[in-house]
């Protein structure tokens, strides 16, 4: 079965396809009775697929859900922290905003070219007064939930980035469902489209300063899901080892 296995790896292709392999081998590992070759075998086949760079973040990502569902945790974030994704734990989120009619994607509920927020701040939100909160979505998966059972929404997601150098990097984005991105101050994204968030949907480039970086990003929910995925890479898709995504203030700085 593990040769088996390893054809379907040696034969899949790129986009969707490529997924649908990885959630059904997903499955493959909750169901065998070995698992652990298949672990043993996902962790050669992310060694020896350095430069099938798609393959080998699926891989990943496959490894690191096994590990969280058998309480690894430890395991599983510290794969997860080498994919480039802004992880869930690094984000503060402000909302719940309005969506209504779709208003939410021009309506700025806040100052968009901000640099730094203010943690004592109260907003109008949807139904109440709402503020800077860390992020609640705490499965380490790359995947940035915003919430489940609420449809029509706005919010904002907040995080810094340091970086040693002056550096042309690539931000790989997408949302669920429309969204828009800021660098530093400055609008370097916008998706006016509803669909699901998917890896890597969106690729486009864009400069880090050296020192602390500002990432804001927006999303408007219309039904179903509502998050997104942001990953740093360099121009061939391959995460830094040397930036630090900070951890979220606790209070005030």
């Amino acid at each position: 079965f593990l040769r088996e296995l390893k054809q379907r790896f040696n034969s899949t292709t790129s986009g969707s396809a490529e997924r649908r392999l990885f959630r059904q081998f997903a499955q493959d590992i909750k169901n065998a009775e070995d698992q652990k070759s298949y672990v043993e075998l996902l962790n050669q086949f992310i060694q020896d697929r350095s430069g099938e760079l798609n393959l080998r973040l699926n891989a990943t990502l496959v490894l690191a859900e096994f590990y969280r569902e058998n309480d690894m945790i430890e395991k599983a974030e510290e794969l997860i922290q080498k994919t480039g994704f802004i992880t869930e734990d690094k984000w503060l989120i402000l909302g719940p905003f309005d969506n209504t009619d779709a208003i939410g994607y021009d309506t700025a509920y806040i100052p968009e070219d901000i640099t730094h927020i203010d943690l004592n701040a109260n907003y109008d939100g949807l139904n109440d007064k709402v503020r800077w909160q860390k992020s609640t979505d705490g499965v380490l998966n790359g995947y940035v939930g915003l919430g489940n059972s609420i449809d029509w929404c706005t919010a904002y997601a907040f995080a810094t980035i340091v970086s040693p150098d002056k550096r042309e990097v690539q931000f790989r984005f997408d949302s669920d469902d429309q969204g828009k991105v800021w660098l530093n101050g400055r609008e370097v994204f916008t998706n006016p489209n509803s669909h699901d968030a998917e890896i890597d949907n969106y690729t486009f480039p864009v400069t880090l300063k050296q020192g602390k970086n500002t990432v804001l990003v927006k999303v408007c929910d219309e039904e179903y899901g509502w998050g997104f995925y942001l990953r740093i890479t360099d121009k061939n898709g391959q995460p830094f080892d040397d930036l630090i995504i900070n951890n979220p203030p606790l209070q005030q700085e």
